[in-house]
């Protein structure tokens, strides 16, 4: 519980000497296990964390996060590069959990990774609609209606991705890919006050975020809406 509550403050690394303690004093401890791979696949040790997940799973004993282990487990495959077997993982976990909204999102954005529109269409859509209404699930939706509006943008229409990608920023101001995109779209469409504004706030945004400018490509929103490439996923 120690652990949880530092993990929750972002100190993965202290969380992750604690519960090696814990697997030191009790090594049949599945759920010290579990919270061991969280944060070490926080700490991007994807790997690490994947063999962890896989003991958990290989395990008979319960507790009650265990159910949530292929959501985690997905997320380390995905980050390995390894998009169907996190597939695989993810469809068991909105399976098992009804209410899942974040593997709805990764199934969605493995989908348009892949560009398999239809299914990242169904996917997004389904993590809108598990999470729309929850206030703690805001980041979320903002997150799963930015991507929906790439997808819009990859099918060229673009007045819905502009929709969309302003409704992600209202929802959540800091999203600073959306902000960009926007900008270009916006620029791309001539409408340069528009596009000068979402600039600025994707400035604004990233400093919020603690991102420095520097090394980041500025949104082009100059010479007639000529798109620039940047650093978002």
């Amino acid at each position: 519980d120690a652990a949880r509550a530092l993990m929750r403050q972002g100190r993965f690394d202290v969380a992750e000497t604690a519960l090696r303690t814990v697997l030191g004093e009790t090594p049949a401890s599945d759920r010290a296990r579990f919270f061991l791979a969280v944060a070490v696949g926080k700490q991007k040790r994807y790997g690490e964390a994947r063999g962890l997940y896989e003991q958990v799973l290989a395990s008979p004993r319960t507790f009650p996060e265990r159910i949530h282990t292929e959501h985690f487990l997905g997320w380390a495959l995905y980050y390995l590069g390894e998009p169907d077997a996190a597939r695989r993982h993810f469809l068991s976990h909105v399976e098992a959990v009804p209410d899942e909204g974040d593997s709805a999102f990764a199934l969605g954005l493995i989908a348009l990774d892949a560009d398999d529109r239809p299914q990242a269409e169904r996917w997004l859509l389904e993590a809108i609609r598990r999470q729309e209404g929850e206030p703690a699930l805001v980041r979320e939706v903002a997150k799963a209606e930015a991507r929906l509006g790439d997808l819009r943008y990859r099918e060229d229409r673009l007045e819905e991705a502009i929709e969309l990608w302003r409704r992600c920023v209202a929802r959540w101001p800091d999203h600073h890919e959306a902000w960009s995109k926007l900008a270009r779209a916006h620029a791309r469409l001539g409408q340069d006050a528009d596009a000068a504004f979402a600039t600025r706030q994707w400035e604004q945004a990233l400093e919020r975020v603690g991102r420095p400018l520097d090394g980041v490509a500025t949104p082009n929103v100059g010479g007639g809406g000529t798109e620039a490439t940047d650093r978002s996923p």
